[in-house]
């Protein structure tokens, strides 16, 4: 049922940003990083063109993945959510 369920909001998910001819793809940024240079899960809020929110998207690697990976050992994992959903 899960799978199912997931397997449903991939297919709006990718219905929904076939609908926008362009989008703006924003980091928000961390106090933290800032200040200590350590990286932490990056989180980014997809616009439309008008600047509407449409998605989020966070990151899914572990602190070890971020921090002591490179080139190719690096994980790039990103969860993607729709706004307005529990």
């Amino acid at each position: 049922e899960v799978a199912s369920a997931s397997e449903g909001w991939r297919q709006h998910g990718l219905t929904e940003l076939a609908r926008h001819p362009r989008v703006q793809i924003q980091q928000q940024r961390r106090l933290l990083e800032a200040i200590t240079g350590f990286e932490q899960n990056n989180k980014y809020m997809v616009k439309d063109a008008n600047g509407t929110n449409v998605f989020f998207v966070a990151e899914g690697s572990t602190c070890l993945e971020r921090n002591c990976c490179s080139g190719a050992c690096k994980a790039w994992r990103m969860d993607v959510h729709q706004l307005g959903m529990g």
